[in-house]
């Protein structure tokens, strides 16, 4: 019996917590189906793939932002290269993981009759066009309820199929891996300098703290999205503000790190203070894996794999000194930080095995 055909679309040109998960998903179920991936992702993305069977096809995927003659010509031209790259191919299915490739791939996708299932990642994808781009997908995967709710209100009565899937999944190998990795005084951050993932609300708390805590050091692990002038300024203001407030002593900035993971699970504490809703966070869920301490934002996806006091804390980052004060707490409180560090291990060893994510992921399929 031949192997269900997929093609999926990423396009794969900034590395973030969807596109790793995409290829990891697809990673892992190269065994099962037959996979073909579209993308215009460099030498960083592809590397994901390097040790699995998905054949790549490298193709531009341009946005239309900011409009232009020229931009719409390159945009027709990149759907009539995916309408060709279907006819050769013959898919059973499309998976689109990106707003942009949804909107590429759509109209081709049902000018070709063949079915289309999205990945929703985020609420980025803008009102005008979601209500009139609904009728394309036969299913939206999103990345979590929060993310499903607002794809559900717009569906109104369309037959559309709604699955939430985490995007996390781990291996026992992996978690008996970083477990074995000694916990240091350390309390961190991971993620993309942009204003709403606030890092300057940690760098603040952070100088609340340095005196009452000298013992303990402060990380960020996250670089700028390069050629985006507004994450590219936020990161230079931070090492300012770092500088200002005379703790560039005791908090780093590690632009990257050669495992995350790794980097995290040496940590007491993982912190996520994003001041506006996340999607989800993967990172939390990744602290979780390390048997850290959780302190995130109590809005949007966090909400939902976070139960508080049990597996983490959930802060309004918006109260003003909450951060700190959260901190200050599980600093002083040592067994109530290891009791939210084995709570949320063992909640990840129990709902985010690799075993069950690929079941999820499968069932969506059919």
């Amino acid at each position: 019996m031949s192997k269900l055909k997929i093609l999926a679309l990423d396009q794969g040109e900034h590395v973030g917590g969807a596109e790793i998960f995409f290829s990891e998903i697809l990673n892992r179920a190269s065994s099962d189906y037959d996979i073909h991936l579209v993308t215009a992702g460099g030498a960083e993305y592809l590397s994901s793939y390097a040790h699995c069977s998905v054949i790549i096809h490298q193709i531009e995927l341009p946005r239309l932002r900011p409009f232009s003659i020229s931009t719409y010509f390159k945009y027709r031209g990149a759907q009539r290269n995916l309408q060709k790259l279907i006819e050769e191919t013959s898919p059973d299915l499309i998976l689109s993981n990106t707003v942009r490739t949804h909107l590429l791939i759509s109209p081709v996708a049902k000018r070709l009759k063949v079915p289309l299932i999205w990945m929703a990642n985020d609420l980025t994808f803008p009102r005008f066009f979601l209500k009139r781009f609904l009728k394309y997908p036969k299913a939206i995967i999103s990345c979590s309820g929060y993310v499903q709710d607002y794809y559900r209100g717009f569906t109104g009565k369309r037959d559309i199929s709604l699955h939430t899937i985490y995007p996390y999944g781990i291996d026992e190998h992996q978690l008996k891996s970083i477990s074995s990795i000694k916990k240091r005084p350390i309390i961190g951050m991971v993620g993309r300098f942009i204003p709403w993932k606030g890092q300057e609300l940690f760098i603040r708390a952070v100088a609340e703290l340095s005196k009452k805590f000298p013992e303990y050091r402060f990380e960020i692990i996250g670089q700028p999205y390069r050629g985006n002038s507004k994450s590219e300024s936020y990161f230079r203001h931070c090492h300012q503000l770092i500088r200002e407030l005379n703790i560039d002593s005791l908090l780093t900035i590690h632009q990257s790190v050669p495992d995350v993971l790794e980097a995290i699970a040496s940590w007491e504490v993982l912190v996520h203070c994003s001041i506006e809703p996340e999607p989800l966070g993967r990172v939390i869920l990744e602290g979780m894996s390390a048997g850290c301490a959780v302190v995130a934002s109590d809005q949007g996806g966090p909400r939902e794999v976070l139960d508080q006091g049990r597996t983490g804390m959930l802060i309004d980052v918006h109260e003003q000194g909450a951060l700190a004060r959260c901190l200050r707490r599980l600093i002083s409180d040592s067994d109530e930080r290891r009791s939210l560090g084995e709570s949320a291990l063992q909640e990840i060893k129990k709902n985010y095995s690799w075993d069950k994510v690929i079941s999820a992921f499968r069932k969506a399929l059919e």
